[in-house]
């Protein structure tokens, strides 16, 4: 199958240009899935909106992640979420078609031992509570659909998960958003945010362009800025690891990830991401 699309760079055109408002009521920084997303409900819920993007849209980890929209293994508090987040890339699906590239093919987590199974088979209980399909795998099933040399004793499997192309969907959604009235320019970083009495009152940003010359988006105490604000959060842990695309291979599975090397098949392309954790204390200075 043909891959629409491709790797996203500071190479690629400027695709949105609009020249940020005076006021409105919403700045968004970072045009990643989740300021793409905010943009794109919050003008259909009738707010005026602009979001700032430094380099183009998707271009960073917004385009190099799995692709999946996954309910298996989430916490019982994030599962109704993920169930109508599922709703809602299946009507954007219908939209926007094979930029979207949604496809219901399936997650699986692969064990190595009992202790993993037994874990897999206490998340059942949740998955049956909340409808899911999840269901067991056991070594033959896996021996018959791939490749074994690993040892996989079996797994947990939900077919109704789903995974979108990243390359593509991101960028079709935010090019869908701004027909719809969402304002979004490129190459327009946000350089700092105003704050007074608590509230947002402006944001300043500026283009490579012409950096010496930057503007303010204000709203008269009205204008809210959706950004992570590093500055007086409290310090917290993540893990971290890499991920790559890799070459063409043949898999009968859509998608699939065991302790070490999670991976999932893309057009006949595996995403690896080779476990390599590290901790990461969300700061300025670490991004």
């Amino acid at each position: 199958m043909t891959r629409i699309g491709g790797p996203i760079s500071l190479t690629d055109p400027v695709r949105f240009s609009d020249d940020p408002p005076r006021v409105c009521d919403v700045v968004i920084i970072g045009g990643g899935i989740a300021g793409v997303m905010t943009g794109l409900y919050l003008t259909r819920a009738g707010l005026r909106v602009f979001l700032c993007e430094k380099g183009r849209i998707a271009a960073e980890q917004s385009s190099r992640n799995w692709g999946w929209v996954r309910q298996q293994g989430r916490d019982p508090a994030e599962l109704p979420i993920m169930i109508r987040s599922l709703r809602l890339w299946e009507r954007l699906d219908q939209g926007l078609g094979a930029h979207v590239g949604l496809v219901r093919g399936g997650v699986t987590y692969l064990a190595e031992d009992e202790a993993t199974m037994a874990r897999y088979q206490d998340w059942l209980a949740i998955a049956r509570d909340h409808g899911l399909d999840t269901r067991l795998v056991d070594r033959a099933e896996l021996d018959a659909v791939l490749p074994n040399a690993s040892g996989w004793i079996g797994g947990l499997t939900t077919p109704s998960d789903a995974r979108a192309e990243p390359w593509t969907a991101v960028p079709a959604i935010a090019a869908m958003a701004h027909a719809e009235g969402l304002g979004i320019a490129e190459n327009c970083a946000a350089r700092t945010v105003e704050v007074a009495n608590g509230a947002v009152t402006g944001v300043h940003h500026g283009t490579r362009a012409d950096p010496g010359r930057p503007g303010v988006i204000g709203g008269q105490g009205m204008v809210r800025a959706v950004w992570r604000e590093c500055r007086n959060a409290p310090a917290a842990a993540c893990g971290a690891g890499d991920s790559g695309r890799d070459g063409p291979t043949a898999a009968d599975f859509e998608g699939a990830a065991d302790s070490n090397s999670p991976f999932a098949a893309k057009d006949g392309n595996y995403t690896l991401a080779p476990k390599s954790n590290m901790m990461l204390v969300p700061t300025p200075c670490a991004i």
